[in-house]
């Protein structure tokens, strides 16, 4: 698995406060600004638990989900997360076939080698779920 994060710095932000905003969300991030951009790329589960347990929490594992599968092509798929409520800890899903934050989202690019293994992502990142309840 491959998970890179990309983040557009937009000419009236601060760039360490959306640095800030992708740490929040990614804490093991090791963050690059090139051209206005962040980009970032981590490897492994541990480090989209912090993501992960917010989604559990936030009882918004169906909402993740339903934008996962929405945007699978191929082996990879993607999840858009509003870059302000990043900045304050806060994990809020951008349904990007509806809306277009003003200033912009941080992208998530999740990449597999095979299919199964993005299935099997799937299962452990946003499981199926009845009556608000994970099914095992």
């Amino acid at each position: 698995m491959l998970v890179d994060i990309t983040c557009s710095i937009y000419p009236t932000e601060d760039t360490h406060l959306v640095s800030t905003a992708v740490k929040n969300l990614f804490p093991t991030a090791d963050i690059e600004v090139d051209d206005n951009t962040i980009h970032t790329t981590l490897a492994s589960r541990d480090d989209v638990e912090w993501l992960r347990s917010r989604i559990f929490e936030l009882r918004i594992i169906d909402a993740t989900r339903s934008r996962l599968q929405a945007n699978v092509r191929g082996a990879s798929t993607r999840l858009l997360l509003d870059k302000q409520a990043a900045l304050f800890g806060r994990v809020r899903i951008v349904d990007d076939s509806e809306e277009s934050p003003p200033l912009g989202c941080i992208e998530v690019s999740f990449r597999f080698n095979r299919f199964s293994g993005l299935e099997d992502f799937m299962r452990w990142f946003t499981p199926p779920t009845e009556n608000g309840h994970v099914v095992d």
